[in-house]
């Protein structure tokens, strides 16, 4: 657990530059999954999940062979991802089968947030010459991260771990908000920090889907809660995003008139998302692809012609839905809603019949959803180090649909 662990902290933090040590965990993780199997063969298996990552592994050999017989460039690059990856993933999942290893796993995020967040704020520093350069120190590629512009008081950061904030971020936002820091074993304190840090994170971002995830947190909140329908949750809810927005309009308030920081910038940096830009073409050209094979599409690891995003990788694209339904049609796409769909029922199961366990199934099912929607203009499905953020709820339902523990009293109690 330790090394799975470690290997989990680094995919959230670590840029790719770190490759080499991440596949060398992978491999030592992989080799230990495989003796703790032989050796303790698993007495109950979901078999639901198993359905769920044959289907997966099905939709990936599929139209990973589709991609072959059409030789399309990339398939072999896609394959490893949704057939190997899956399969390695299956294995960790249905290992963390106790809420005690969960507990590990979120302590693990939360120090990864905060890791992140102080890393990225480095980075705004270095550039601002207040601290040395954090890249040459941590021999890091500086074209991975840097801190792209800084005018009119506006600042972009360019980091490839920050990626990870995509769910991290609303995961230990939702963990305050819902007073479930005693269920992964840290207090308070720290879980205020990594959340006060993050927050500042995703302001300095300059991301817009980050800042989205902001906005529809609460909401998602509210929204799931009304399954669970507790009430010291909703007083929560409003009173944390009520106290957050407060110090957000002062902050900018203060910024505006003191430090020369320009809101409008902020205001058009957010609404430019909504005007047409390359990500529109690319959806015109991939949806334009689909018509010529709207049934199963063109298969795995290729492109459009019309709209190249990576000379390097021209099958690659940020709207990860439409090349999904591009590159594997109607049917494809349908395979991954259901599967998609069947972690959604199963949460609404866990909020309606483990009661106990609410504050933390928010958590997961929040930053899930947030996950959901990055996925739309972000091609987070399209890589290993952030899977994870796919797999983590699947892992969290093979927890509670394992037998009741003894823990489960004290976590009742706790609720009450």
């Amino acid at each position: 657990m330790v090394i799975g662990n470690i290997l989990f902290f680094l995919m959230m933090l670590a840029p790719q530059s770190w490759q080499f040590i991440k596949i060398l965990l992978v491999v030592v993780s992989v080799a230990l999954l495989i003796l703790h199997y032989v050796i303790k063969i698993r007495k109950k298996i979901n078999i639901t999940l198993m359905i769920w990552f044959s289907i997966l592994l099905t939709h990936g050999i599929i139209w990973s062979f589709i991609g072959a017989i059409k030789g399309n460039p990339g398939v072999s690059n896609l394959f490893r991802l949704h057939v190997i990856w899956t399969a390695l993933y299956a294995a960790y999942v249905f290992y963390i089968d106790s809420i005690d290893k969960f507990k590990s796993l979120a302590r693990t995020m939360v120090c990864a947030v905060i890791a992140i967040s102080c890393f990225n704020i480095a980075l705004i520093l270095n550039v601002l010459n207040i601290i040395p350069d954090v890249n040459s120190f941590l021999k890091i590629n500086d074209e991975l991260t840097e801190v792209q512009s800084i005018y009119a008081g506006f600042i972009q950061l360019n980091s490839y771990n920050i990626g990870s904030l995509v769910f991290l971020a609303p995961f230990i936002l939702a963990l305050y908000v819902t007073d479930a820091s005693y269920l992964v074993g840290i207090s308070k304190k720290i879980l205020s920090i990594a959340c006060a840090l993050s927050i500042i994170t995703m302001l300095l971002s300059g991301r817009r889907a980050l800042w989205l995830e902001m906005l529809v947190t609460p909401f998602l909140l509210f929204l799931f809660n009304i399954v669970s329908n507790r009430m010291k949750i909703r007083k929560n809810i409003i009173h944390f995003y009520s106290i957050t927005v407060l110090l957000l309009i002062i902050t900018g308030f203060l910024g505006t008139s003191y430090f020369n920081w320009d809101a409008i910038m902020f205001r058009d940096r957010f609404l430019s998302a909504f005007e047409y830009d390359v990500r529109q073409e690319q959806a015109s050209a991939l949806f334009k692809g689909f018509m010529e094979f709207p049934l199963i599409g063109s298969g795995f690891g290729i492109g459009v012609g019309d709209v190249v995003r990576s000379d390097a990788s021209p099958w690659q694209y940020e709207l990860t839905y439409v090349l999904m339904l591009y590159n594997t049609g109607i049917l494809g796409s349908a395979l991954y809603i259901i599967c998609i769909g069947m972690i959604y029922l199963y949460f609404i199961k866990l909020l309606k019949n483990r009661p106990h366990y609410n504050s933390i199934t928010l958590s997961v099912l929040t930053a899930f959803t947030c996950f959901i929607i990055a996925n739309a203009t972000n091609p987070y499905f399209e890589s290993y180090d952030y899977m994870w953020m796919l797999y983590l709820p699947v892992a969290y339902i093979n927890i509670l649909a394992q037998p009741e523990r003894t823990n489960t009293s004290t976590l009742v109690q706790n609720n009450a």
